[in-house]
């Protein structure tokens, strides 16, 4: 396994123990809107296929999480992945989660791979990559399961 580090991956940088900064969390944590969306891991240009594309990858499911129990579960489980990062990710990225929250005209997106230990944030400052661990990966898929979504097998 190809191993990168990122060393303010795990450092805590915003408010409510989460690690992205002022801005991404404030969206993510009061948004007016708040998607999750079950992605196909195969890369959209090697498997062309019709429907909604989300950061280059077909959205299989998505549904508005309204519940801000759920939000809230959701966000610490990412956000306890991130803290429990050991530095690693493999050379890969096949996401089958996706996140899209949306505050007046500001949106961060966040496309998660657990299998390879980490995502891609996308919010007001431009894009960053942020590793993560697998261990909250049942956590996080349970909700959306618990909201009528499929993730993609592995």
């Amino acid at each position: 396994m190809l191993a990168a580090l990122l060393p303010w991956a795990t450092a805590c940088r915003g408010s409510s123990g989460s690690p992205f900064d002022a801005d991404v969390t404030g969206i993510l944590e009061s948004p007016d809107t708040f998607e999750i969306l079950a992605l196909d891991p195969m890369p959209h240009e090697l498997s062309p296929s019709e429907g909604e594309i989300f950061h280059g990858y077909r959205v299989l499911g998505q549904i508005e999480l309204s519940s801000a129990g759920e939000r809230r579960q959701l966000l610490e489980a990412i956000y306890r992945g991130i803290h429990e990062s050991e530095g690693m990710a493999a050379a890969c990225f096949n996401p089958r989660h996706g996140i899209h929250a949306v505050r007046a005209q500001d949106t961060v997106d966040l496309v998660i791979c657990f299998e390879c230990l980490s995502m891609q944030v996308y919010g007001p400052s431009g894009r960053d990559s942020v590793l993560t661990h697998s261990s909250v990966e049942p956590s996080v898929s349970a909700i959306y399961r618990s909201n009528g979504l499929k993730i993609a097998p592995h």
